[in-house]
């Protein structure tokens, strides 16, 4: 489940939140889960368009990735997001990145850079905290959170990437909003919660009453559910974020994925080119299903340009949808 929201001091909401299944076709990480978070950082140039950057270079990596490891294959796309967040932002803007990376066997693995912050939890035994902030006042025992290390970097990039030991079945990733929640109180939360939704929405209207002085964002799973992946073919590949889902149908001869297991709440086309008028018919009928952009909750736009190979599923457990 995916949460974000600006909160009730910034005048815009830089925070970014992916999550997709990888194809079959994936090789490696065939079928593997992914979920994203990149905050854009604030008071420099353009931290959505950095955070959008990171999220959509990140994701696009991992889909064309053909290394041999896990570990492999995520600093391969964190070093590939921090090269095109530093030409987009010439060193003056950047952002965090937070990953969860969950194979098809169960095996998991953590990526991070920056201060957004990965949690493990839902067993009975506590909260984990999987991260380690890129902060001074936690890399270096000071008491700035100005951050030491970020994707858009010059020199010195690095990322901490990790396979989760632990037996817990419930992960969240969260952006600096949800920080200012009181420890004891997030972790309150998280171990009474009667499900991931629940969850998410309690740490929400928490934040909120805790003044939302930042962007807050919530992406969170359970492994011990269901989701709609279980049905997932390499018909289409789906993106959600916190707003809307973004289908991309790359064999335009096969039925779309969505078509295949059933219409979300809104829907529409995205504005294209002028169809050329000697296009036979059924191309052009084709090639408007080759690509469809279906709301959840908004008409907003997903904000992501992302280029792939390959076909896969989604995410949002069976409730959700």
């Amino acid at each position: 489940m995916l949460f974000s929201e600006r909160g009730l001091v910034r005048s815009q909401n830089q925070d970014k939140a992916l999550a997709f299944q990888l194809p079959a076709s994936a090789r490696r990480l065939a079928r593997a889960r992914v979920f994203v978070l990149a905050d854009g950082m604030g008071g420099m140039r353009d931290g959505a368009g950095c955070a959008a950057l990171a999220a959509a270079t990140f994701a696009s990596a991992l889909l064309s990735s053909h290394l041999p490891s896990a570990e492999a294959c995520l600093l391969q796309a964190a070093e590939r997001a921090n090269d095109a967040v530093r030409r987009f932002a010439e060193g003056s803007g950047g952002s965090t990145l937070s990953a969860l990376l969950v194979e098809a066997n169960g095996d998991a693995y953590v990526l991070n850079v920056g201060d957004s912050r990965i949690y493990a939890f839902g067993s009975g035994r506590g909260v984990e905290r999987l991260t380690i902030d890129d902060s001074l006042a936690e890399r270096v025992g000071g008491s700035s959170r100005e951050l030491v290390r970020f994707i858009g970097m010059n020199e010195g990039f690095g990322a901490d990437i990790r396979r989760v030991n632990s037996n817990h079945k419930r992960f969240a990733l969260t952006s600096d909003g949800i920080h200012f929640i009181a420890p004891d109180t997030f972790t309150a939360m998280a171990e009474h919660a009667a499900s991931i939704r629940t969850f998410v929405e309690h740490v929400s209207a928490v934040a909120r009453w805790s003044g939302s002085p930042d962007n807050a964002t919530v992406v969170a799973v359970d492994l011990s559910e269901p989701t709609a992946t279980d049905r997932s073919t390499d018909y289409g590949l789906i993106f959600y974020d916190a707003f809307s889902s973004l289908e991309i149908a790359l064999n335009p001869s096969t039925p779309s994925l969505l078509d295949m297991v059933g219409p979300v709440e809104e829907s529409r086309e995205p504005i294209r080119p002028a169809a050329d008028a000697d296009e036979p018919t059924q191309a052009k009928k084709r090639r408007r299903q080759t690509s469809k952009i279906k709301s959840k909750r908004s008409s907003i736009p997903v904000q992501y340009e992302i280029s792939v190979g390959a076909a896969g599923g989604g995410l949002p457990t069976d409730a959700d949808r």
